[in-house]
């Protein structure tokens, strides 16, 4: 029974994702297009969808290799083939689960059951999620300020305010990792605190998130010592992980530029890679599955004006297949091979 109430679980968030992703489209068709046709990929050019299949194979095999360098950083092994099924099972959970929270749990649980310990899973798939959110970071504030195109999105008088929340979010998560590193103790102390504090508010010493909490106690400092083998493991993956991550935002982010470009060949490469950064940013902090629906506006909102209003809806939609869609459809696959059709359990958030 509980096998079939997951099943269920994952088959109502992805009609959830598939239902938003529809409607998003239907919303661009009526407010952002000229309404003469709704979707149709023949407006590319046959020569586009070979240059796109090298890109999106190089783009897929870049998220598999981060995360397999990011472990044997960490002296963990994984044979290639698993984290390839990995890898896909990460892209569909993280786009039908809000604010992309079950992948990590995937992530974790896959590994787990492959004998990798919690704690070097756990941070295995946390490094693999940090390296592009120090990135973005990094570069998101930046792009706020010196590229006038954000402006179709984020108003002149509300840049100031997103610029510090992000510088904010930046010095939070340096603490927090300095802590975690040097003081894993004092993160204990605090989870410790909270347990005590949930437990004398509601009393429920059986509950899920006491049992939670009661994990993620035990697996704090053993997580700790992971990630400082990260940064002081073998130089030759640590460049490697970096190096993979890189040229996975590289094909992310050339992905809408081939597209607008087929369209439009005056568009230079350096305005959709930069704005795409900012898109990509919004997408890792949204709170739908997938991002759908608030990707699809911010896109519309920033490269509407680089093509005709009759093709924005399949640009649209060809963006989404390409660097979403595709992923989504292979994970479904790998995921019932792996999950649903042996009837485990896994949180998905």
């Amino acid at each position: 029974m509980k096998g079939m109430n997951q099943n269920w679980k994952v088959i109502l968030l992805l009609i959830l994702f598939v239902g938003i992703s529809y409607l998003s489209l239907v919303a661009v068709y009526h407010i952002a297009s000229d309404r003469t046709a709704f979707l149709s990929l023949r407006i590319f050019s046959p020569g586009l969808f070979a240059m796109m299949a090298v890109l999106v194979l190089i783009y897929f095999a870049a998220d598999i290799f981060r995360f397999y360098f990011v472990l044997r950083t960490m002296d963990v092994r994984v044979p290639l083939g698993y984290m390839t099924g990995l890898a896909f099972v990460n892209i569909f959970i993280s786009n039908i689960t809000p604010s992309a929270t079950g992948g990590g749990f995937a992530q974790i649980y896959l590994l787990h059951k492959k004998g990798v310990p919690i704690g070097a899973a756990t941070a295995g798939s946390s490094i693999r999620t940090a390296l592009p959110i120090i990135f973005f970071s990094i570069c998101t504030p930046i792009i706020l300020i010196v590229d006038p195109n954000i402006s179709r999105l984020i108003p002149h008088r509300s840049m100031g305010v997103a610029v510090i929340l992000m510088l904010a979010f930046d010095l939070a998560a340096i603490w927090f990792v300095a802590t975690l590193i040097k003081h894993p103790e004092a993160i204990v102390s605090m989870l410790v605190r909270l347990r005590e504090h949930y437990t004398r508010e509601e009393e429920k010493e059986g509950s899920r998130l006491l049992g939670f909490l009661d994990r993620l106690i035990g697996e704090t400092k053993v997580f700790s010592s992971h990630f400082v083998s990260y940064l002081h493991g073998d130089k030759r993956y640590v460049v490697l992980s970096i190096l993979a991550t890189f040229v996975f935002l590289l094909a992310l982010f050339l992905i809408p530029y081939l597209l607008i470009h087929d369209l439009n060949p005056n568009v230079p490469v350096w305005h959709i890679v930069l704005t795409q950064v900012v898109i990509t940013t919004i997408m890792y902090f949204a709170p739908t599955p997938g991002a759908a629906g608030i990707a699809e506006a911010a896109f519309v909102a920033l490269f509407a004006g680089y093509v005709s209003q009759s093709h924005i809806v399949s640009l649209t939609f060809a963006w989404r297949l390409f660097s979403i869609y595709i992923g989504v459809i292979v994970g479904l696959a790998v995921f019932y091979v792996q999950i649903m059709k042996k009837h485990e359990k896994i949180e998905l958030c």
